[in-house]
């Protein structure tokens, strides 16, 4: 069904008009375009958010209960004197260490490499960890 009013209607938006007094027409061009610009790195923006959620999401499936407790004792070793729970509420954290204390142990761990590696086992209360050479080397 095509209607002749609307095919006039169409050609006549394909042609570009002449120009407007005082500029309107260039301003009207300079604002399409910054919209458009606006528009496309509002998407990039989104994708990007989207992109990162969907990390979160993955990092979050993998965790086990072993992940959980390792993440309890790190949250611990930051002294950490109160933790927020599953409703949102704020409770008192009893087993937090203390903001001043002596670990068991100290590792000397060769690069920062090394050092992040080892931060996923890490339980504060028995060992500190050193990125770099030992005192004696």
């Amino acid at each position: 069904m095509d209607q002749p009013g609307n095919n006039h209607l169409l050609l006549r938006a394909s042609q570009s008009a002449p120009p407007a007094y005082n500029g309107q027409h260039a301003v009207a061009d300079r604002m399409r375009e910054l919209l458009a610009r606006t528009v496309h790195d509002h998407i990039v923006e989104e994708r990007s958010v989207a992109s990162a959620l969907q990390e979160i999401r993955l990092r979050l499936d993998a965790l086990d209960e072993t992940s959980v407790t390792a993440i309890a004792v790190t949250i611990d070793g930051l002294a950490a004197t109160h933790v927020l729970s599953a409703d949102h509420s704020i409770h008192s954290n009893p087993t937090a260490l203390p903001l001043a204390y002596f670990a068991r142990r100290v590792t000397f761990l060769a690069d920062d490499t090394a050092t992040r590696s080892a931060l996923f086992e890490l339980d504060p209360l028995e060992n500190t960890l050193v990125s770099g050479p030992s005192v004696g080397e």
